[in-house]
């Protein structure tokens, strides 16, 4: 029986059966163009720049400044 809601056995399995896994991150990819920056592009397309260093670790970048037109990266989920 479930403590908190009084369940009992049949309806808390019946519960748990409907439950989905938890979906993994996405992780959608983005190609550099001319005059981008970590900054713009993480404020434009995953809700903030100050998110741009998430960015520079996922696509293990040394320099966030050393990013050039044509270069696929990696964006975290929002």
């Amino acid at each position: 029986m479930c403590r908190v809601h009084g369940w009992n056995a049949p309806s808390v399995s019946g519960h748990l059966e409907c439950q989905t896994a938890p979906k993994p991150p996405t992780v959608v990819t983005y190609t550099v163009k001319e005059g981008d920056s970590l900054w713009g592009i993480a404020a434009s397309k995953i809700g903030g720049g100050a998110r741009y260093p998430g960015v520079a670790k996922l696509n293990k970048l040394k320099d966030a400044h050393e990013i050039t037109p044509g270069q696929k990266l990696k964006l975290p989920s929002l």
